[in-house]
């Protein structure tokens, strides 16, 4: 199953290392992760530029409209593929079977 995964960041780089750690340990990698930061001002962009560098998955960064978390929840659903989504926020750190977990969940429901 492919999944991309959307993470909304504004002022996160005390968080980021971790979760984006947290990203790339995973058991089952994303196929992508956009990350949409609405006007950090704390070195976030620098901290998932350098990221992006060296992930084992593809990583968008896309600039958020500066209007708050919901505008940017919605500026992510509009760049997103017709995959599996998923949510991660920019101050979670995931346990390494998270998303392998979830892709299990979502094809053992019965459904269209």
């Amino acid at each position: 199953m492919r999944i991309t995964l959307l993470m909304p960041v504004y002022n996160g780089a005390a968080f980021l290392p971790d979760q984006l750690r947290s990203l790339a340990c995973q058991s089952h990698l994303p196929d992508r992760l956009i990350v949409s930061d609405d006007g950090s001002r704390d070195g976030s962009n620098r901290i998932i530029a350098n990221f992006q560098r060296h992930a084992p998955f593809r990583v968008d960064i896309i600039q958020g409209p500066g209007r708050g978390y919901a505008a940017n929840v919605f500026a992510l659903l509009t760049q997103a593929p017709e995959t599996a989504l998923g949510f991660c926020d920019q101050d979670d750190a995931w346990l390494g079977n998270r998303l392998h977990r979830g892709i299990q969940a979502l094809q053992s429901t019965p459904g269209p």
